[in-house]
């Protein structure tokens, strides 16, 4: 059954599509040193994020620029511009952009008025790749690296981190199955959603993730980490309630009862399956009973539940133990 993160997943497509830097629990680390630092997952906290200087440059691309006029000037040329007019410092690898069969002396030509830096390049870089060989930007600690698309996805720009995403299993079994369900909904929503063709085993020659003690160990290029530090931001602003469907139909059949599209105090079976729930699981919690976060809702043979992790561990357990009873 799909459940964490599901709901949140329209909302995540347009949020990480920006390029937003989070304030995210985790550190970078070359990915031969990755075994050696499995150990140190409970140190996160005190772990570095984003240098001060790759922040800045980060929003100094983002600025906009007033004017950026070129006319057929010569590429290497025109980023030399652009270098002025943005105040910001480039390393150009030409023999990667060679080798791709773009010359430094191609034309490019910009009218652009009050449009980001970042936007203003890529596009020089796009008019001088004529949409055959893709050129890119990419922001380095102090430095900004443009090359080609290739040369990024090389072993060379990959890092691994490690992200604190423990406060989704609060409360959980280490080993139980609503853990186990988290770890694969987080794990294919941010595949999903985050440079999909990436993926190793989608097909692409950079990205792996696993879950391990809670903790989200990524290898990436430095764009998609940006995306997923982002990501997990949102998540964890919307950690605490998550709602899930749970198919009552056959304890609903088994009480010889009807499912039916009616509320729940009109159909006896469901009702008591509700109440069952909310005086064994997070009693404290149900709205309506004297709680504040915990709600309930029936329609068409299932429950919809909003609750903490804990309550839905709960709920999952007890189910299973009246459908084993019955």
């Amino acid at each position: 059954m799909k459940t964490a993160f599901v709901y949140l997943a329209s909302g995540v497509l347009a949020l990480v599509a920006g390029i937003a830097v989070a304030q995210t629990d985790c550190f970078t680390v070359p990915p031969r040193m990755e075994g050696e630092l499995i150990s140190g997952i409970a140190n996160l906290q005190q772990s570095a994020t984003k240098s001060a200087a790759r922040t800045q440059l980060m929003k100094a691309l983002d600025k906009p620029l007033p004017k950026f006029d070129v006319t057929a000037m010569p590429l290497d040329k025109a980023i030399e511009q652009w270098v002025k007019v943005a105040d910001i410092n480039v390393q150009i690898n030409w023999d990667a952009i060679k080798e791709c069969g773009v010359k430094t002396d191609v034309g490019v030509t910009a009218h652009i008025k009050d449009v980001p830096a970042g936007r203003v390049l890529q596009n020089l870089l796009d008019e001088a790749g004529k949409g055959t060989v893709g050129l890119r930007y990419h922001v380095s600690e102090n430095v900004l690296d443009i090359s080609t698309r290739d040369d990024f996805e090389s072993v060379k720009y990959q890092v691994t981190r490690i992200y604190d995403t423990t406060f989704m299993f609060v409360d959980l079994e280490p080993n139980g199955e609503g853990a186990a369900e988290i770890a694969a909904n987080l794990t294919e929503l941010i595949k999903a959603t985050i440079q999909p063709e990436s993926w190793r085993d989608a097909g692409g020659t950079i990205g792996s993730i696993r879950i391990l003690n809670g903790c989200l160990i990524v290898n990436q290029v430095e764009e998609s980490h940006d995306q997923i530090a982002h990501f997990i931001d949102i998540l964890r602003r919307h950690r605490r309630d998550r709602t899930q469907a749970y198919d009552i139909k056959d304890l609903l059949k088994s009480a010889s009862t009807p499912a039916t599209t009616t509320a729940p105090d009109d159909n006896s079976a469901a009702a008591a399956v509700i109440k069952v729930i909310q005086s064994a699981c997070g009693r404290d919690t149900w709205k309506g009973a004297g709680g504040k976060s915990s709600t309930v809702a029936y329609y068409n043979g299932k429950l919809y539940i909003t609750a903490s992790p804990a309550v839905h561990e709960q709920v999952r357990s007890l189910l299973a133990l009246m459908r084993k009873k019955d």
